[in-house]
């Protein structure tokens, strides 16, 4: 069992990888909207990439985004891809930085993992949080 989900994370590792060379700053197969009940936080990534919106998500309902930010890859290791995600607020011109890894599942969703710099997304430090992908 330990063995197949080595296998399959070398899979999805490779996909990533296959995607990240043919387009490495699309991020092709994340366009979209993505919400997780668990932090209470959404983002969308957009089609004229690198751009990342964040906002609160409660209720079922996703707030209008206060953050517009861009993203910017750096790697990629076994947490999936690596991307420093440069954030601006719009209401009050506050700017940060985050460092987050991204790893896409099997189900169109996407695991986000915050690394460094003070968490928008509201996640732990170095433990990964799903977030699903809406279909608004």
């Amino acid at each position: 069992h330990k063995e197949y989900r080595r296998q399959r994370q070398m899979c999805i590792r490779d996909r990533m990888e296959a995607v990240w060379n043919t387009a490495p700053l699309s991020i092709p197969s994340m366009v979209g909207s993505f919400v997780s009940e668990e932090t209470g936080t959404w983002f969308e990534i957009c089609e004229d990439q690198p751009n990342f919106y964040t906002g609160e998500y409660a209720n079922g309902q996703r707030v209008p985004a206060t953050w517009d930010s861009s993203i910017s890859y750096l790697g990629m290791d076994d947490r999936g891809w690596i991307c420093s995600v440069s954030l601006f607020r719009m209401d009050s011109g506050r700017t940060q930085r985050e460092t987050l890894a991204m790893m896409p599942d099997d189900y169109g969703g996407v695991n986000v993992m915050h690394i460094g710099g003070e968490s928008l997304l509201n996640l732990p430090q170095q433990e990964a949080v799903w977030f699903e992908m809406t279909q608004e």
